[in-house]
Formats: C-alpha cells, sequence, structure tokens
C-alpha cells in the first residue's frame, strides 16, 4: 500500500516561494536542510502532516527553471472556495478559471500550476 509523502519543486527564489505559500496557502515551514549545493524547506500544514512540498533551490544555479509545457500541476482542496477564489483573485495570480465547476488555477513565482476545488 501506498500514500502520498511530498512533492518537489525546484524553485529560483526561497524567500519568495516560502512567503508565496504562506501568504496564498496558509502552508507553514516544517522543516529545513541547508548544505553547500542546496538549500531544502519542507512547507505544509501542521494540520495534516503526512503530505508536504519540498521546495529546493540549487545554489549552483541562477534564473527559473523550465518547466516544459507546464502540464505538471496539484490540487488543493477548500472548504472556503469563494473566499480563498476572491483572496487569489485580489493577489492577481489566478492564471485559469471554472468557476461553475468551482474550480480555478493559480500560479507561484516559478510558474508550478495549483489548481483550487471546493470541496464537496
Amino acid at each position: 500500500m501506498y500514500t502520498f509523502n511530498h512533492c518537489c519543486h525546484y524553485v529560483s527564489d526561497m524567500g519568495k516561494s516560502i512567503k508565496f505559500y504562506e501568504d496564498n496557502f496558509g502552508m507553514e515551514k516544517l522543516n529545513e536542510i541547508n548544505n553547500e549545493r542546496f538549500q531544502m524547506v519542507f512547507i505544509g500544514f501542521k494540520s495534516a502532516p503526512d503530505f508536504f512540498l519540498e521546495l529546493i533551490k540549487d545554489k549552483n544555479k541562477s534564473g527559473v527553471y523550465d518547466l516544459g509545457d507546464k502540464s505538471f500541476h496539484f490540487a488543493f482542496f477548500t472548504d472556503d472556495f469563494d473566499e480563498c477564489y476572491s483572496g487569489h483573485n485580489k493577489s492577481n495570480i489566478v492564471v485559469s478559471e471554472e468557476l461553475e465547476k468551482y474550480k480555478y488555477f493559480v500560479e507561484d513565482p516559478d510558474g508550478y500550476l495549483i489548481e483550487v476545488l471546493k470541496k464537496r
């Protein structure tokens, strides 16, 4: 049997990425590992510690990462769909919406797509 553990994103600016996920999704830094090559920050929800995002900054790379055709995304459920949409829309991070289906997509600072779905 398998369960999800984490999703990894390479980021160009760790501080900007952490702030994005804290401000827009209420996530918190859970742990951090720093070595000569990488800074790794684990960010998630203390109420759901079994799944988190692993944000990695390669200290030898500058600039943004090539995300190909951006076909990959992950999704969050929310009980407060209208409030979340309103906040994300005001933050100008909504890139696609299907409000009649109670879903929309936002984009993080590195271009990763995040789907937000109304929990039913």
